[in-house]
């Protein structure tokens, strides 16, 4: 299906769905976000959090595409496959980076975390 301008009628919503890492997954989760997983919270900071930060701060979330392409890093990095790894963290720096697309991040903060770690 062809609309007006050219196009061909499906575009790509602008947002993704994130993933997200329980404590039980622990096991699975990239070393990476384990330290999502693990913050400190010290017995002062545990009373001023209301029950929906209590239940955030134990686990580890980030948004589905910057996830896709750090694992394609991962993945290329075990394979011995550099330009595909560097394609990888490119795109993934592009993506995160992006002002168009910095806005649709549900968990920037996590994203520039993975660039960081891939360098």
């Amino acid at each position: 299906m062809q609309s007006g301008d050219g196009s061909n009628g499906i575009s790509e919503l602008p947002f993704a769905f994130c993933v997200k890492f329980l404590r039980q997954e622990s096991y699975c989760t990239p070393v990476i976000l384990l330290f999502e997983m693990n913050r400190n919270i010290t017995e002062e900071e545990v009373p001023e959090r209301d029950y929906t930060e209590k239940i955030w701060m134990d686990g580890a979330e980030i948004d589905s595409r910057p996830f896709l392409h750090f694992l394609q890093n991962l993945t290329y990095r075990g394979l011995g496959e550099s330009d595909n790894q560097l394609h990888a963290i490119g795109v993934l720096e592009s993506y995160t980076f992006d002002m168009t697309t910095i806005i649709n991040l549900y968990h920037p903060e996590t994203s520039f975390n993975l660039v960081g770690h891939c360098n």
